[in-house]
């Protein structure tokens, strides 16, 4: 349109100086004709301007999203190393726990094998005690442990194997508070297996050596019992 006026006017220009004479009325439809083509130029301009305008916020608004999707981008991958992170905790966690339950505690063994001799299961307590004494060689409940075995035995009326117990405690424990039972047990162990004179040796150091203990007293009924 900007040239065509361009044309427009030189084209008038040539006819004016041809020597042609135009009227007033053609000269005022002419303005009119240049101006309203002005007022289409203007207005087209304007359009370009306002165009251009909404390109360069249009590109704005996409180096915005380009901005944003990298960021999320990133924030993709740190959730992604997160629930990676959770993942393999919760694994931890899961196999801890498993192992956890796999771990017989001693106290539980001891416990387990105590109940059974209670209730006259002497195998199952046996095997209990035993069970602890290989787990935990070094454990605190060692000592008691063989004892209860031998009491174990003695139920069973195995009074070879409960003697042999008694016997392994007195060696291996000398000072122990519980001398007197082991001397007590060793010697009422042995009775049925026709050794009463050791028995009654091991009957008559009870009160001799531990007089006030509680042993010392049925001791001395086990003595008066022995013909």
């Amino acid at each position: 349109m900007k040239k065509s006026a361009i044309f427009f006017i030189l084209g008038l220009g040539s006819f004016m100086l041809s020597g042609c004479v135009a009227s007033d009325k053609d000269i005022d439809g002419l303005r009119t004709e240049i101006a309203q083509l002005t007022t289409t130029l203007n207005t087209m301009q304007q359009n370009q301007a306002d165009l251009s305008t909404r390109i360069d916020s249009l590109s704005n608004d996409i180096n915005t999203t380009n901005e944003n999707m990298t960021e999320t981008g990133n924030m993709i991958s740190k959730l992604s190393a997160k629930l990676d992170d959770l993942s393999v905790a919760t694994a931890a966690v899961a196999q801890a726990q498993a192992d956890a339950k796999a771990v017989i505690l001693p106290t539980t063994i001891f416990e387990n094998a105590r109940k059974s001799l209670d209730e006259g299961n002497y195998d199952a307590a046996i095997e209990g005690f035993n069970l602890y004494l290989t787990k935990y060689p070094d454990g605190e409940l060692v000592e008691e442990s063989n004892y209860l075995i031998g009491d174990a035995y003695a139920g069973k009326k195995q009074w070879k194997d409960a003697a042999v117990q008694y016997a392994k405690l007195l060696q291996t424990y000398p000072k122990s508070k519980n001398t007197p039972a082991y001397r007590l047990k060793y010697a009422k162990a042995i009775l049925p297996l026709n050794k009463k004179s050791e028995a009654k040796k091991y009957l008559q150091s009870i009160p001799q050596d531990f007089p006030k203990s509680s042993e010392a007293k049925i001791a001395a009924r086990e003595l008066a019992s022995i013909k």
